[in-house]
């Protein structure tokens, strides 16, 4: 249901070309200064894939009780593992981590992760999602550079790792346009999402990432005759034999 190695590589490099192309996220300094650098970033064919850039986003939300200040710093994050033989994916995580304010080491509103990693990758009796959302976690390096430590993360409770929320694949490009559509507040964002090479990369990524995993979810059910007995919550999500 996941997307191989290869093929996540290549869309990450693309979408980093897009986005070197695409004026509009000027805006995003931190984001432009890593998309200049796909070359060299992602060309090693079985190494980690490790993406993180902080950006300034105009984020309303509903509580906001000082609406003309709403700039709010953004962490983003993608890593994704290779496995031993360099072939396939042994997990990933694509983290999202939203703050307060726009100077540094504001505090933490929203940190969320959308992780991959398949059954074979977990402990013995662990039940988990093979693809959930999971609220805080650990920092990324990019988060301790910038001055967060785990006392920032306390009031999350980040010991307590469940529930994980069953949720679909996700990528670099899906990651970004998600987060432009929840917030249109943010002008840079909009632009975004009018560019047509953006519009067109994004289909492009959701025909990659997401056609697999919904495919394979409608198979489960067009066969459910040969799939009685079988609940597609265990069986296709957490992955676990029936």
């Amino acid at each position: 249901m996941f997307v191989s190695l290869e093929a996540i590589r290549e869309l990450e490099t693309k979408t980093l070309q897009v986005i070197d192309r695409t004026g509009e996220f000027s805006a995003f300094g931190d984001l432009v200064e890593l998309a200049h650098t796909y070359r060299t970033i992602l060309s090693a064919p079985r190494a980690p894939i490790q993406l993180a850039f902080r950006a300034i986003m105009d984020l309303k939300f509903r509580g906001d009780t000082n609406t003309a200040n709403t700039r709010r710093a953004v962490y983003i994050g993608a890593l994704v593992v290779p496995s031993a033989d360099g072939t396939k994916i042994e997990r990933s995580s694509y983290s999202l981590t939203v703050c307060k304010g726009e100077r540094r080491r504001s505090p933490i509103l929203r940190k969320l992760h959308f992780d991959y990693e398949p059954s074979h990758n977990r402990a013995p009796g662990e039940c988990k999602p093979s693809m959930h959302i999971q609220v805080c976690g650990t920092l990324m390096p990019l988060l301790k550079e910038a001055g967060y430590t785990d006392e920032d993360l306390r009031a999350w409770s980040p010991w307590l790792e469940k529930p994980r929320i069953p949720s679909m694949p996700m990528s670099l490009a899906l990651m970004l346009n998600w987060l432009m559509l929840e917030f249109p507040s943010d002008s840079t964002a909009a632009s975004v999402l009018r560019n047509p090479e953006w519009r067109n990369h994004v289909i492009e990524a959701e025909r990659i990432v997401l056609g697999p995993y919904f495919e394979s979810c409608a198979e489960f059910f067009k066969a459910r005759g040969r799939n009685a007995g079988s609940r597609f919550v265990e069986s296709r999500l957490y992955e676990v034999a029936a």
